[in-house]
């Protein structure tokens, strides 16, 4: 341990790269006799393009694990705990009326043609099942474009983290003759667009000011300015738009504190700590609340990040973070001196504040 920092535990990587620590134990009668088996808790996490959180109630998720069978439907808030045993597990869903299912996934894995995934007995890191819909029902505007279309959500992240202030943002999507507007009064605001050239404008909130537009799981990532074009060849996108509070800003007179807090940046000095593929406990040197956007933005290359995770002593549960815009990220920002899990897909670096 140096400067309150944990670091250089590697945790094994299995094929699903994600955390768990809870373990029990069931009896399975058989012939009137008790079996003793591992049993794990699965997350199950529901995403809906364009929706509120209240339009995730109702789908049913059939899930099969070592033989034995477990059939639930999800509740309003759409995360469910799954307890099954380990071992090989498939998962199905019954999409309800009026969605469609754009994936289903297995920590980074596509499940959605009955693939299967491994539950571990004695490793802590497991997969979230996270399956994403997009609603079918006719909405109020005009017509959805002819022909050939691609299906995009836009997750808008700023800086300062201001969840309040996202509804003033508005986005229009041109291109050719069609052209759309949609604001972010829902989470991951989306459209059919069709296939082929489209410029993308935001009108950000009065004090914001926009600094890019990505399509993050491209290789490579394609960055384009505000008012830019991007091509679409069909399928699903996820873009980030990035906005920061512009310099000056009424808002941030608002914030004296926030002045005052570039103390760790003001030393001047930052440490490296290498990470190992795989899952790696460190702990914040951040100040407190430092958004976890920043904290992933501390890894290099930002290609290897996967997910932060952090587990919460008072709930009793995980919360997480990806870079991914399509995982309901719910790990929003660190405590000075937490602890938490960077996972990566290949060694790399973390470049923190020096204490």
């Amino acid at each position: 341990m140096e400067s309150g920092i944990v670091h250089h535990t590697p945790i094994r990587r299995h094929t699903l790269g994600m955390l768990l620590v809870l373990v029990a134990l069931v009896s399975l009668g058989t012939a009137g006799r008790a079996v003793a088996q591992p049993v794990r808790q699965v997350p199950l996490q529901l995403v809906i393009f364009g929706q509120t959180a209240a339009d995730r109630e109702g789908f049913t998720f059939t899930v099969v694990c070592s033989g034995m069978t477990q059939t639930v439907t999800s509740p309003a808030g759409g995360s469910i705990d799954l307890m099954v045993p380990a071992g090989t597990c498939t998962v199905r869903v019954a999409t309800k009326t009026g969605y469609t299912l754009v994936s289903l996934v297995a920590g980074l894995d596509d499940v959605s043609a009955g693939q299967t995934f491994t539950v571990p007995a004695p490793d802590p890191f497991i997969a979230t099942v996270t399956a994403t819909f997009r609603s079918t029902q006719a909405q109020a505007g005009p017509p959805p474009p002819a022909g050939p279309t691609a299906n995009v959500s836009f997750d808008l992240v700023l800086d300062p983290d201001a969840p309040a202030d996202q509804a003033d943002f508005r986005i229009t999507v041109t291109c050719g003759t069609f052209s759309r507007t949609l604001d972010f009064t829902r989470q991951f605001p989306a459209l059919d667009v069709p296939v082929g050239s489209c410029t993308l404008q935001v009108t950000p909130k009065p004090g914001y000011t926009v600094r890019a537009i990505e399509n993050s799981l491209a290789v490579p990532v394609v960055t384009i300015a505000n008012g830019g074009t991007m091509q679409f060849e069909g399928g699903v996108y996820g873009l980030q738009i990035r906005a920061v509070r512009a310099p000056g800003a009424p808002a941030q007179a608002a914030q004296p504190a926030a002045a005052a807090q570039p103390a760790p940046a003001a030393q001047g000095a930052t440490e490296s700590v290498p990470l190992y593929q795989g899952c790696n406990v460190v702990a914040s040197t951040f100040p407190a609340g430092t958004t976890t956007r920043q904290v992933a933005a501390a890894v290099t290359p930002a290609s290897a990040l996967q997910l932060i995770w952090h587990y919460n002593n008072e709930t009793g549960r995980f919360t997480a973070y990806s870079p991914n815009p399509n995982f309901p990220s719910d790990f929003t920002t660190v405590a000075r001196f937490d602890a938490y899990f960077i996972c990566v897909n290949a060694n790399a670096q973390f470049n923190r504040p020096a204490v």
